[in-house]
């Protein structure tokens, strides 16, 4: 008996961090640094990390709820002095 296939595409289930992290748009330390601070939860198996498109949604939808410093509020350290060489 033949197999039958559907032309429809899989739905991923699970991203693991470098999906994650391309999906958001973010850097590895950026990515990690959500996860330290409970912004994106993730689940383990085995020793992999993964993490699902519901909390990959619940991840922005907390990122866009946070309030962002208007530029006046955040300080300007592009002009901080150097610190003295040591000798």
């Amino acid at each position: 008996m033949a197999r039958q296939t559907s032309d429809a595409p899989i739905q991923r289930v699970l991203y693991c961090m470098v999906d994650a992290g391309q999906s958001l748009g973010v850097s590895k330390p950026v990515l990690y640094g959500l996860i330290e601070d409970g912004t994106l939860a993730t689940v383990l198996i085995g020793k992999r990390r993964f993490t699902t498109p519901e909390m990959l949604r619940a991840c922005v939808a907390k990122l866009a709820a946070r309030r962002v410093p208007a530029p006046s509020e955040v300080p300007n350290n592009r002009h901080r002095p150097r610190k003295a060489a040591r000798e």
